[in-house]
């Protein structure tokens, strides 16, 4: 099988050229790297072009979401993999995700910090063991699916930025089996919003966002931290 890297990007300058060039050392080649540039204004789609098989340009934003959509759309491969731009893979990612996909199957990995001390490693001790237990079925940092499942789901909710990962992942298990690919493999991702804002910000944002969803209210989209 063919592998698609669908990676949306806005203004990512500082990180996501070592994002790309850990896909780089992949032990698994056959895969093409898409890149959704989401109103760029930095070196983001300079850069990306010196690296991706595709760079899409989209002047009026959208959001995180329409760039994984618009991604999927054009992506040749069997395998979709929907990286965060600030996510580095291990060399055998790719490998192990297409080994283990099915025509069903939706997924993630394990995911380490980029600041591996204290509160950052607990944290994503916790997120790691409740996707690979099925806690909560989501992802940080990385998510597949097969294209199947993708677009029998009709991807992403768009102009959604809270719980999106979670909402696409519930409506996926409707047609398709979520799964974890084991610590043989990993991602390393950002933990920028939490060195910035402090876990009680984050946990904040999410309790507030949370009670809006559920009266019906306005949500606040994220706060874009560079």
């Amino acid at each position: 099988m063919r592998a698609s890297v669908i990676i949306p990007a806005r203004n990512e300058e500082k990180y996501i050229e070592n994002t790309l060039q850990s896909l780089k050392n992949q032990t698994f080649k056959n895969f093409e790297i898409i890149v959704v540039a989401n109103k760029c204004v930095d070196r983001t789609i300079e850069i990306a072009q010196k690296y991706a098989h595709k760079v899409l340009i989209l002047p009026n934003g959208g959001g995180a979401t329409r760039a994984r959509n618009i991604g999927a759309k054009i992506a040749g491969g069997d395998i979709l993999i929907f990286l965060d731009a600030d996510t580095k893979m291990s060399s055998r990612v790719i490998e192990r995700i297409v080994r283990l996909s099915k025509e069903n199957s939706i997924g993630t990995c394990a995911t380490r910090p980029d600041i591996q001390t204290g509160l950052f490693y607990l944290f994503m001790l916790w997120q790691n063991i409740s996707h690979k237990f099925k806690l909560h079925k989501g992802g940080t940092g990385i998510l597949f699916c097969h294209r199947n499942v993708f677009f029998k789901t009709e991807g992403f909710k768009e102009n959604s930025w809270f719980f999106e990962i979670r909402d696409f992942v519930v409506r996926a298990e409707k047609v398709g089996k979520y799964i974890w690919v084991n610590s043989v493999c990993y991602v390393i991702t950002s933990m920028r919003r939490y060195s910035k804002k402090g876990f009680l910000g984050v946990l904040k944002y999410w309790i507030k966002n949370w009670l809006a969803l559920r009266s019906g209210e306005v949500l606040s989209p994220y706060e874009i931290i560079r």
